[in-house]
């Protein structure tokens, strides 16, 4: 029956989008389940119609939008259970409003079509949700997630208001609704359906699909950031929720989101969010931030006006609000970093999440810079964070061949020959042609120019050299408008008029534009008023006509012509260039920049000024980088960040003295000191405005000529801040100096890219270390979370350790506050990875034996549980430490004896546990799903050994429920003493345990962004998102 087939395609797809990527096989098998296909027909049966033509109205309607929020509603109310009766008869009601709008009858004869319909939904969502829990496999994992239960709950907000809504009466139908989002959709789809372009032959448009290359997303929760894994752009899009994607300047995030308006619009990416066919609306936050703050508009009305002024279509009176609250609209925020004033950063921030209070089941997506994003962030409970990834070679290769087809008119091989050689050329700038906007650039100076500058001013300067006067040249364009005597100069002041005032960044009037100019030329340039006007109003003609300079762009309610600088980047380099020639010398240039770069604003453009005039007069940058790191003692510790921040990233491009590098070194290590003893004070873990790992990053990534200036101030500063007479303070420099080398390793996880760390952290901390033993010792036998670090650099014996604080410390966890993502270990994860090593670089088994012989000993020396921490999941690699062993074992050649054969249960029995515990945490239950993904309990299973085969029957009994009496038989025949034979059959029944694992460690609103991260092990990287 066609009216079945649509509610069981319904409820399909309604799972899908509550339950993304988990439920993608749970999906398919709805669509040939035998049982729910007899439920629902027969619930259908019960509807009476007049004709077919009804029946096929019931079908449309029941392939809408709107019943698929209603499906997601009634799945809400089962799971969540509170007030469960309440909210389904609210459904019921709201249900019943809709298929009157859409159905052509009068209220009494829907209502028996209505209450028949709802009866099947109900029906067939209850049959999925028994078969769910019979399964063990959806939403007992899902719920745990915070974000996917807060979804539930959005679902189910303002029931009330929607019904009102659809019961309010004077409105336009829902057909004149639908009419005017097919009209709108059109509009959007080919509004952003063009790109354009600055090249050589013209400034004509480009279809966005000729030169788009769709960009790679890091999840900056993902359990994958182990396998170095990215999230691919059609996955990105299937994720969407409440997202905020985070990028460097011309990283593409506004042509993304002109990318996904064009698609949503015309309906190509409907599947990837969840099947939903929804309208994408953008709200560029620079304009509407404006809008604001000159009337105080809501977000709705601002999505009307520009509904009238941008797309020409006036919307009947409701219909955005239908389309938001019946699951129709997808919100595309854009540029919540170009509302440079952070207070007014805050407001629009406030006002985007009382947005989603209002309409909570629509996805939404906000795009910013990272710099900066922290100062005014959105609710980390509510929006989860992703990171637009710089291309890789494949995306710089596929852009330039692209690039290079549309703009050169010549056969395959001179294309190839062109795409080659710039890839050979651009290698020295590496980092820069992997930005798309710098790319593109790069494509237009390299065949304009032939060759490509090694730093970013010149880059830049290049760029807009090229995209100015030479261009006109290679044109034949005889202009006379000078670039470097009235252009550039005139160019530079209105960038820093229009970067410093928020209001102009929307859009300049051609009338201002001229009085700008003016203003400038007159009197600096000229010195006749007149002569100022014709040559500002020139200036302006000449800007119009290249539209690589200024774009046109239309803004509500202003006739004027507006006009706004084409690419951000050059606004802000131009700024930059004004201000160093407004501020001659180093010390004035510092004194304006101060308060912006403390306060975490005018980042690139103050990064841009700092090598300009470095690259201009000698000792510049020694000189305003001094009187920076002068001004940050004193502040405020999320100041002293800002201002070190900027400071040390400064070391990518600069070189200086080495007197001042020692005290950007300094002055960093003593404020990542100061950030981890004020998370211990305040009891909080991190501070992800100001994580420790961001002062150091910048050290591993330092221009190479930095590298022995930074090392002998490291080796200095680590020796003198262990020696601290302080002793909380010596405490909190050895956790921190512990874990630096741990940072080279994560940012080439962070970032996707291989980091060459020059600096030898991992050798600098060791020889810095052993030359200061005897006063880590002491620190270790003073302070127990110092502990781990003695035994990590095999300063202090494991047996000095235990004689202090007892054996129980082996499994204490050891957190190092003030870093994001959370770094933690314990002395057993420790002990166990350099087993793992011993294991992986002997041949000779007796030394093995030996090693766990002895672990043993100890640990017996512990009472059961031997653990009564709470253990964040996945923070200890086990799992990756029980590979290694049982490589190694199966490879050995030896009789093992029964002492062996109990110290190895003794090691793997914590892992199993832990193991099981996960599993437990996720999933609510042990089942045969999660063992098949379980590396520990896949090899269990799988490993074919004859010498190991007693040990691992222990195993396979306790996870598979094996008769007792079978393992009695076993282990009798292994000569284990009676106490090791009652203790393995105690633990198999659960009587015993060797953790006892409580509930989690980090409370409800850190772990939600945290990620735990094992700093023992670096070649091991766990990441805790499913720790919900």
């Amino acid at each position: 029956m066609v009216i079945a087939e649509a509610i069981i395609g319904v409820i399909s797809n309604a799972t899908f989008q509550l339950f993304g990527e988990v439920s993608r096989k749970f999906r398919r098998d709805l669509q040939t389940d035998r049982e729910l296909s007899d439920i629902v027909s027969s619930a259908v049966e019960k509807i009476e119609t007049n004709n077919g033509h009804d029946v096929r109205q019931i079908e449309v309607f029941l392939r809408s939008q709107e019943v698929e929020t209603v499906v997601r509603q009634i799945f809400s109310a089962k799971v969540l259970k509170k007030d469960h009766d309440a909210n389904i008869d609210m459904i019921r009601r709201e249900f019943g409003k809709l298929l009157l709008l859409h159905l052509d009858l009068t209220e009494d004869n829907i209502v028996k079509i209505s209450d028949s319909l709802f009866d099947a939904l109900i029906a067939g969502c209850a049959n999925v949700y028994v078969e769910d829990i019979r399964r063990g496999s959806l939403f007992a994992h899902e719920m745990m997630e915070n974000l996917r239960f807060r979804m539930l709950q959005d679902e189910l907000e303002n029931l009330n208001y929607n019904i009102r809504k659809l019961e309010s009466n004077d409105k336009p139908t829902v057909q004149q609704y639908l009419e005017f989002e097919r009209k709108y959709r059109r509009q959007v789809t080919e509004r952003y359906k063009y790109l354009s372009t600055a090249h050589f032959k013209n400034a004509e448009k480009i279809l966005l699909d000729d030169l788009y290359v769709f960009p790679n997303f890091l999840d900056s929760m993902s359990p994958d950031v182990e396998n170095r894994k990215l999230i691919a752009c059609e996955d990105f899009v299937s994720l969407i929720y409440r997202s905020v994607v985070l990028g460097d300047p011309g990283a593409g995030k506004t042509t993304l989101t002109y990318k996904l308006c064009y698609d949503f619009g015309r309906g190509f990416t409907s599947k990837q969010l969840g099947g939903r066919d929804v309208t994408p609306i953008l709200v560029v936050l620079r304009d509407y931030g404006t809008k604001f703050e000159s009337n105080h508009c809501s977000i709705l009305e601002y999505i009307e006006e520009i509904s009238r002024s941008l797309y020409q279509q006036k919307p009947p009176a409701g219909a955005f609000e239908y389309l938001l609250m019946n699951g129709r609209a997808f919100v595309i925020f854009d540029g919540l970093d170009e509302l440079l004033d952070t207070s007014k950063r805050r407001t629009i921030s406030d006002n985007i999440e009382s947005f989603c209070d209002l309409y909570p089941s629509v996805p939404i997506l906000v795009t910013s810079r990272k710099v900066g994003y922290e100062q005014a962030p959105l609710s980390k409970d509510r929006f989860k964070k992703y990171y637009i990834s710089d291309f890789n070679n494949k995306q710089v290769k596929e852009y330039v061949e692209k690039w290079f087809k549309h703009n050169l008119n010549s056969d395959d091989k001179e294309i190839v020959e062109n795409v080659v050689s710039f890839l050979n050329e651009s290698i020295s700038v590496k980092d820069l042609r992997s930005n798309p906007l710098m790319l593109s650039l790069m494509c237009e100076l390299y065949r304009g120019e032939g060759y490509i500058p090694k730093n970013r001013p010149d880059v830049y300067g290049k760029c807009s050299e090229l995209l100015f006067e030479r261009w006109d040249k290679i044109r034949g364009i005889d202009s006379d408008v000078s670039f470097e005597a009235h252009l550039r100069p005139t160019l530079m002041y209105i960038a820093n008029e229009v970067y410093s005032n928020e209001k102009l960044q929307t859009g300049v009037p051609e009338r201002t534009f001229i009085e700008l100019t003016e203003n400038y030329l007159y009197p600096k340039r000229y010195d006749d008023p007149d002569m100022a006007l014709l040559t500002a109003k020139k200036f302006v003609k000449f800007c119009k006509g290249r539209a690589w300079v200024f774009s046109e762009v239309g803004s509500p309610g202003i006739s004027d012509n507006l006009y706004q600088f084409t690419h951000r980047t050059f606004l802000e380099y131009f700024t930059a260039y004004f201000l160093v020639r407004n501020y001659k010398s180093p010390e004035d240039l510092g004194n304006f920049l101060l308060p912006k770069i403390s306060n975490g604003e005018w980042d690139l453009v103050a990064q841009l000024s700092l090598q300009i005039q470095n690259r201009n007069q000698e000792d510049a940058a020694n000189e305003l980088l001094s009187l920076i790191l002068d001004a940050s003692e004193g502040m405020n510790l999320q100041s002293r960040f800002n201002l070190l921040s900027f400071v040390v990233r400064s070391l990518e491009f600069i070189a200086p003295s080495p007197d001042v590098t020692k005290n950007i070194v300094f002055s960093c290590m003593a404020l990542c000191i100061d950030l981890n003893l004020d998370a211990k004070q305040n009891g909080s873990y991190f501070n992800e405005s100001m994580p420790i790992n961001e002062l150091i990053y910048p050290l591993v990534t330092a221009d190479t000529v930095n590298i022995i200036p930074i090392r002998k101030s490291l080796i200095e500063y680590i020796s003198n801040g262990i020696n601290c007479s302080e002793n909380d303070r010596a405490s909190s420099a050895l956790s921190v100096f512990s874990v630096l080398p741990y940072f080279s390793f994560y940012y080439e996880i962070k970032e996707k890219k291989i980091v060459s760390d020059h600096l030898g952290l991992d050798k600098l901390i060791f020889e810095v270390f052993q030359e200061n033993k005897r006063q880590i010792y002491s620190l270790c036998k003073n302070n127990r979370f110092n502990a781990l670090d003695g035994v990590y650099y095999q300063i202090i014996p494991l047996d000095d350790i235990i004689e202090t604080y007892g054996p129980g410390v082996l499994f204490s966890v050891n957190i190092i506050h003030g870093t994001s993502p959370v770094l933690t270990s314990s002395i057993i994860d420790c002990v166990f990875s350099n087993l793992t090593d011993l294991i992986c670089n002997t041949h000779d088994p007796s030394i093995v034996l030996s090693r766990i012989s002895y672990l043993c000993q100890q640990m017996q020396l512990i009472p059961v549980p031997w653990s009564t921490n709470t253990i964040p999941i996945q923070n200890s690699p086990f799992s990756e430490h029980f590979q290694h062993m049982m490589d190694a074992f199966q490879k050995y050649v030896i009789n093992y004896t029964a002492d062996d054969l109990f110290n190895l249960f003794l090691i793997i029995a914590p892992m199993v546990e832990y193991e099981q515990y996960i599993c437990s945490y996720k999933f609510k239950s042990v089942n045969a799903s999660y063992y098949d993904k379980s590396q520990i309990f896949d090899k269990i299973r799988s490993i074919d050994n004859t010498i190991l085969d007693p040990i691992l029957f222990i195993f396979r009994a306790k996870l598979r429920g094996f008769c007792i009496d079978e393992v009695e038989d076993l282990i009798r025949e292994i000569n284990f003493t009676q106490k090791q034979r009652d203790l393995i059959l105690q633990w198999i029944e659960g009587q015993q345990s060797f953790l006892a694992i409580k509930s989690p460690l980090i409370s409800d609103e850190t772990k939600f962004n945290a990620g735990y991260i094992n700093y023992t092990s670096k070649n091991i990287l766990y990441s805790n998102s499913d720790f919900h």
